[in-house]
């Protein structure tokens, strides 16, 4: 990544090894965003998961359950 900047720039400058390392690490940062916001996806995927088996199971203690969640839900 920084190579490239370098050698599209032609020569080496200060304000092309800035623009290398600020887009670097804005790439990193998006990076990161997407994995966060992937794992919050999975978790929230595996809880709805959860919520159908529970209610499937036990379905007189229902609303009992959906009280519960919905406390869950509030704390995170």
């Amino acid at each position: 990544m920084l190579r490239k900047a370098i050698t599209t720039a032609g020569t080496f400058t200060p304000a092309a090894a800035a623009a290398a390392a600020a887009a670097a690490s804005i790439d990193t940062a998006a990076t990161r965003n997407r994995q966060q916001q992937q794992a919050l996806q999975q978790q929230q995927q595996q809880q709805q998961q959860q919520q159908q088996q529970q209610q499937q199971q036990q379905h007189h203690h229902h609303q009992q359950q959906q009280q519960q969640q919905h406390h869950h839900q509030q704390q995170q």
